[in-house]
């Protein structure tokens, strides 16, 4: 019998050889069966090998997992520094914009104290000004003289003389004159025209010359003069300034537009609902009006806030700003800010009274990048837009 024979070849052998023997037949079905459950025995651990085999392959395969799990530490670790890196970059652009936030802030607070110097520099080189308005034009005219007769017929004082006198503007086809700004020699013969200045007819009406922001706060004033005299409180009106007699105290607006250390700064968050009109377009300028109802003057600071810190209503070369209101009293008041515009808030403001709009703050906002100038008729779409976003708050 070999060595090297299989259990299945050695039974066989074995069979062979007890074929020629006397073996009876039990025997040789037990040899037989045992034959047989060797055959299939070694079947199965054909097939457990088989088993075996896959599993080493399998874990083979597996084994690719380390290679890839170290490929994702390294992406991680690679992860890891670009967020250390954007951190960095974060906290210096951070740093940046504070550093940004404090120099607007100087910026604009320097802007409005030159602003200040500049109109005090303006009032101060129209102090012998005088404006006359409703003198009739003619070609050819000489305004000393035509301004003299009046002068003298009309105030029945001694003729000025003017240092230098002209038309204010362009010459245009409208029906009405332009006003003529004359210059006088003496500061004494200017106070003197004034003076007699009310006994004046025919619609000629003689006045000091103000640089254009002075003159709208003096036209603010007289307004408000006239508003506290039917409250029956004593105040007067001391160069464009209201002034209450009793206590001495000059009157401000209770809101006016944020400046911005508040828009850069305030942490407060609002959700006011505001509404805007359609926007009107002319030539290069664009006005929208923005509307919001408010029963207070802390309602009114915080939703002009929120409105503010719209970037695209920020980046408006103006924002004038007229807002009726209760005080603390439960009157009803009323505030206002140009903008530089002077004249839009006064007219704004003025829309609301005629239609008895109340508990609301109005801002409008005009882009105008190019400073393309229009006139006179950018107060119609001031009108127009506040008009608009009226009708969407309120049944106007």
């Amino acid at each position: 019998m070999a060595d090297n024979a299989t259990p299945g070849e050695m039974t066989n052998e074995l069979l062979s050889g007890m074929s020629g023997s006397n073996i009876n037949e039990k025997t040789l079905m037990i040899v037989s069966n045992i034959q047989d459950k060797l055959d299939s025995f070694f079947k199965k651990l054909d097939l457990v090998s088989n088993e075996v085999d896959s599993l080493k392959n399998d874990i083979k395969k597996r084994n690719g997992i380390e290679e890839r799990l170290e490929l994702v530490c390294i992406e991680a670790t690679d992860q890891g520094k670009e967020i250390d890196e954007l951190r960095r970059e974060n906290k210096k652009l951070t740093g940046e914009v504070e550093l940004m936030k404090s120099y607007i802030i100087r910026l604009e607070q320097r802007v409005n104290s030159n602003t200040v110097d500049i109109t005090n520099q303006a009032a101060r080189g129209m102090r012998n000004n005088l404006i006359f308005t409703g003198v009739k034009e003619s070609d050819g005219e000489n305004l000393f003289e035509k301004v003299n007769e009046i002068i003298v017929k009309e105030l029945k004082v001694d003729p000025v003389k003017f240092d230098r006198i002209h038309r204010i503007g362009p010459k245009t086809n409208k029906s009405y004159p332009r006003s003529i700004v004359g210059k006088c020699f003496d500061y004494a013969q200017r106070e003197n025209v004034l003076r007699h200045a009310k006994h004046l007819k025919n619609g000629i009406k003689i006045f000091p010359q103000f640089p254009e922001s002075n003159r709208e706060n003096r036209k603010r004033a007289f307004d408000l003069h006239k508003k506290y005299e039917g409250e029956n409180v004593e105040t007067k009106v001391v160069g464009e300034k209201l002034v209450f007699k009793q206590s001495g105290n000059q009157y401000r607006e209770k809101i006016s537009l944020p400046k911005a250390n508040m828009v850069l700064t305030s942490k407060t968050e609002t959700n006011y609902k505001v509404y805007h009109s359609d926007l009107i377009t002319d030539g290069e300028n664009k006005f929208q009006a923005h509307a919001v109802e408010v029963s207070s003057i802390k309602e009114a600071r915080e939703a002009s806030l929120q409105i503010l810190k719209e970037p695209e209503i920020a980046k408006a070369n103006h924002n004038v700003l007229a807002c009726v209101y209760l005080n603390r009293n439960g009157e009803l008041k009323d505030s206002m800010d140009d903008d530089m515009e002077f004249g839009a808030a006064r007219k704004i403001l003025n829309l609301m009274h005629d239609k008895e709009i109340a508990n609301c703050m109005i801002i409008v906002s005009r882009w105008n990048p190019h400073g393309q100038k229009l006139g006179p008729k950018r107060f119609d779409h001031f009108k127009n837009c506040s008009i608009n976003v009226m009708k969407k708050v309120f049944v106007v």
